[in-house]
């Protein structure tokens, strides 16, 4: 899957994307191939990127208390 940024105001890409691969040997194989490589004048910088832990954007229901919201807080937050 390949996801191509936007600005907001303009609608224009911004030059950044993600490209998502099935299997880690294939997505090193795109590093090793097109980091520092020029296009269009323009030397790409390609690297790996780590997902992110999973976090709660919006808080579940309750399922014994419909209507009502749980709100799980970090550590320290």
């Amino acid at each position: 899957m390949i996801h191509i940024y936007l600005d907001t105001e303009t609608g224009m890409p911004k030059g950044d994307a993600t490209v998502s691969y099935e299997d880690p040997p294939t997505a090193k194989a795109a590093v090793e191939r097109f980091d520092g490589k020029d296009f269009q004048k323009i030397k790409l910088k390609v690297s790996l990127a780590q997902k992110k832990p999973t976090t709660t954007l919006h808080p579940p229901m309750n399922p014994r208390l419909p209507g009502t919201l749980v709100y799980f807080l970090p550590p320290g937050g």
